[in-house]
């Protein structure tokens, strides 16, 4: 993973079987935003264990992933919950941590509806929380890739 400022120069690097397992968590949460990727077709298994949480369980590379699902009065994502490898507190003790994304407004794209901005981090859901947020974003263009039969 490279951070480049102006796509130019180098800020920060990282790589490694820890950072490469991290990762694939964080992709695992964001098919948020290409819902049609959560179908069971594609090995998700999805759970309720009430109107308001749903949980998609699968597996993406060598990670199993729960991936937890709070719900609004409309059935739209209002948060998500998953156990994400990382180094939160820098310990260099890497191990599994709660991690959250928050949404904040929708948006319809092509027909599909969106978490259009909202915010994530480490130890969602808990009294730190406030020290975890580490990302913001907002949607503002958002297209799905049709994929074409042969």
């Amino acid at each position: 993973m490279d951070w480049r400022l102006l796509g130019l120069i180098r800020v920060m690097h990282a790589d490694g079987p820890d950072l490469s397992r991290s990762a694939t968590g964080r992709a695992g949460a964001e098919a948020l935003w290409v819902p049609t990727a959560m179908l069971p077709r594609f090995g998700v298994t999805w759970t309720a264990s009430d109107p308001r949480r749903i949980t998609a369980s699968y597996r993406l590379d060598d990670t199993q992933l729960e991936v937890d699902f709070t719900l609004d009065d409309d059935a739209r994502v209002r948060s998500v919950v998953f156990d994400r490898w990382g180094d939160p507190t820098k310990s260099r003790s890497w191990e599994y941590h709660t991690f959250g994304f928050e949404a904040a407004g929708y948006a319809t794209f092509d027909a599909v509806t969106i978490p259009r901005a909202g915010r994530a981090g480490w130890f969602y859901e808990t009294d730190r929380w406030h020290e975890g947020e580490f990302f913001r974003s907002e949607i503002t263009d958002h297209h799905l890739v049709a994929q074409r039969s042969r």
